[in-house]
């Protein structure tokens, strides 16, 4: 695999407190957690599972890949909607929860965390159809699969040669490429480009392909970054903390391979999952008002409540259906 990325250096930002980190974990806990009924779109809740959480829908929109850490039932899982979850054979209970569908959906990828070298760290691959789980690499962790399926970008802290950084992994060989210092990962769906973070917490989201020097696109801290199934868009969450404010936008990146056209979509918000081409965007508001739960922004209609509760929400990419953490325990879907 010889994929020509450039290795410029980004400049680390330290501005981010543990307090800040507490302050937005509290934040989310809050909002997730809402009961009311004032939830106004027509979608209705289906199907469920009892444990679970960290919904991600596989490429065809049929089945969810969830992880579970709670004595009796830890591990990856997939299920498909109507059915039982199954365990897939071969997954750790102590997974770093960075898991993913490879593009084709016969594959996941996850890491194990632990100290480099030892004997469950590292990237797994689970191939499916016949269950065989290799380890291409010893270390690594925030996962994220490169469009064509032949490796992951994932982050290291403490590679055996080189800098830290991102590196994409071949998942037959477990050769490295360095792509640049950085973090959290999250390739397009279909070409080159990698978004990234320059630090662990709010630092600003680059931008990478195989063409282009690394180029910032949020000037504030960002949170969450996810690519359209299309690969036309990137929804990011940033704050503004270097302020010495808190809030929290959502913005659309639009074009991103082009002129980036960059706007803001809605504000108080958090967890962005967009629909499979970018012009629905569903969200988790930040707020302890009524306006908890899960949202849903639309191109010439703007936000609209849509469920009194959803965290970490996955739209799925064929269809009207958005898989969710319920506010105790379990995968539940929400379907218009």
């Amino acid at each position: 695999m010889n994929i020509p990325l450039l290795s410029l250096k980004v400049f680390h930002h330290k501005w981010a407190a543990s307090a800040n980190v507490i302050l937005i974990t509290l934040i989310l806990a809050v909002a997730g957690c809402d009961t009311s009924s004032s939830a106004v779109e027509k979608w209705e809740w289906s199907f469920s599972t009892d444990f679970g959480r960290l919904p991600l829908w596989s490429p065809d929109g049929e089945r969810i890949l969830f992880g579970d850490d709670r004595q009796g039932s830890p591990g990856l899982y997939i299920w498909t909607p109507g059915g039982d979850p199954r365990r897939i054979e071969g997954t750790p209970a102590n997974h770093n929860w960075d898991y993913g569908w490879s593009p084709s959906g016969d594959r996941i990828g996850f890491t194990s965390p632990g100290e480099a070298g030892s004997q469950a760290c590292g990237i797994y691959i689970v191939n499916l159809d016949d269950g065989n789980v290799t380890r291409p690499l010893d270390r690594g962790r925030d996962l994220s699969w490169y469009f064509d399926g032949s490796a992951v970008a994932v982050r290291i802290d403490n590679p055996a040669n080189g800098f830290p950084g991102i590196y994409l992994v071949d998942i037959e060989t477990g050769d490295l490429q360095f792509v640049d210092e950085g973090y959290l990962p999250a390739c397009s769906p279909v070409n080159s480009q990698i978004a990234y973070n320059e630090s662990e917490i709010n630092g600003r989201m680059f931008l990478i392909d195989a063409e282009l020097e690394p180029l910032p696109i949020t000037e504030d801290g960002a949170y969450r970054w996810r690519w359209s199934a299309d690969g036309s868009t990137i929804f990011c969450a940033v704050n503004n903390y270097p302020s010495g404010n808190l809030t929290w936008n959502i913005f659309r990146i639009t074009n991103p391979a082009d002129d980036r056209q960059i706007e803001k979509v809605v504000e108080w918000a958090q967890y962005p999952a967009p629909d499979r081409t970018g012009s629905r965007v569903a969200f988790m508001r930040i707020s302890n008002s009524s306006w908890r739960g899960l949202w849903l922004y639309s191109d010439g209609q703007g936000d609209e409540r849509i469920a009194d509760f959803g965290q970490n929400p996955d739209f799925n990419p064929w269809s009207d259906r958005i898989a969710v953490n319920s506010p105790e325990s379990g995968i539940r879907i929400l379907v218009r």
